[in-house]
């Protein structure tokens, strides 16, 4: 019987990393994608369907202050691929739990964007083993939402000499 894969969440910034060809991030990125897209891989990459919504636009564009048709059409292209990405709806259930991590960080004297907060729900929902980002404020939620938050990363092979 196959091992169940690893749900992975991917935040939108690590969408943008990958648009924007950050090149310090780029071969884990790929890595994780391949893996994913693998009917052998060992993972399975999700995100909130907000993310198409987030990732509009490259940096590059943005800094030039011209968009790219060929720019759109790639991140058109993230989210056809159902094989290596699968997206998820909101619904409301994500908008209570989403809120309920906003209200438990003010508790604690902490902020949170409603995005980001949607995004942390979407994959406490999802029971993900890990969410990827590489927004750091993030990272002190990781005790509150019951799965490790981090930035992206591949273990990589020993070699036994």
């Amino acid at each position: 019987m196959p091992s169940q894969r690893q749900r992975i969440y991917w935040d939108a910034n690590v969408w943008l990393s990958y648009i924007n060809g950050e090149a310090s991030r780029l071969p884990v990125l790929d890595a994780l994608l391949a893996d994913s897209s693998s009917p052998k891989g060992n993972i399975e990459i999700y995100t909130s369907e907000m993310s198409e919504v987030e990732v509009a636009f490259a940096k590059f564009e943005q800094d030039n202050k011209a968009l790219d048709p060929d720019i759109e059409k790639q991140i058109d292209e993230l989210w056809t691929d159902r094989d290596t990405l699968k997206t998820v709806e909101y619904h409301h259930a994500i908008g209570i739990e989403a809120r309920a991590i906003i209200r438990l960080g003010i508790d604690k004297g902490w902020q949170l964007k409603p995005l980001d907060a949607i995004h942390l729900a979407t994959a406490r929902r999802l029971q993900v083993a890990e969410f990827h980002t590489y927004d750091k404020r993030l990272l002190k939620y990781s005790n509150d939402v019951g799965f490790v938050i981090t930035e992206p990363y591949v273990i990589q092979p020993r070699f036994i000499s």
